[in-house]
């Protein structure tokens, strides 16, 4: 069950997500979207784009505000047990977002969905990175998903955070 716990990952987090009636979000706003609308006016959403679509670009206004929201989730939250509840949560369990090589600032955001689809008591760990102002140009996005070393797939050890997947995608705000 260790590697079952999360290895239900950003994918189906977007489906639980779009179920879970949690409101369209804009730039200023916490969580993820609803994915609905693919792609979404104020979301770069690299799972839409590299898991689902295929694609490696994509054209976003320039100087509009955007984010990125993405990362885990595990269902039945209450069941687990204790030491995966605290690998879930540590930092090495994260999405990391860097654009032309910087890493991004993110707000974690975590909240518990009694029902998230057609699962029950799912926790959802959320990092959001945020540009209230837009780019312009080209620019060069990488995401990253890891999970702590004691639940992920290869396991590693606690504390250590290993690369589960990774997207990247080139935006051309225009």
């Amino acid at each position: 069950m260790k590697r079952g716990l999360v290895c239900i990952v950003a994918v189906l987090a977007i489906l639980g997500l779009s179920l879970a009636s949690a409101p369209r979000a804009a730039a200023d706003h916490l969580f993820a979207t609803d994915p609905v609308t693919i792609p979404d006016p104020d979301r770069i959403n690299l799972i839409v784009a590299c898991f689902i679509l295929g694609i490696t670009e994509r054209t976003f206004p320039a100087n509009h505000g955007f984010f990125v929201s993405h990362g885990w989730f595990t269902p039945d939250w209450r069941q687990q047990p204790a030491l995966e509840k605290l690998a879930f949560m540590s930092a090495t369990s994260s999405f990391r977002l860097w654009i032309d090589g910087e890493l991004q600032d993110s707000a974690l955001h975590s909240f518990n969905r009694r029902q998230a689809g057609d699962f029950q008591d799912a926790m959802f760990k959320t990092f959001v990175s945020e540009d209230h102002d837009g780019l312009s140009g080209t620019h060069v996005l990488v995401g990253r998903w890891f999970l702590d070393g004691s639940i992920s797939d290869p396991v590693g050890n606690f504390g250590e955070a290993v690369l589960q997947f990774d997207c990247t995608l080139t935006v051309h705000f225009v």
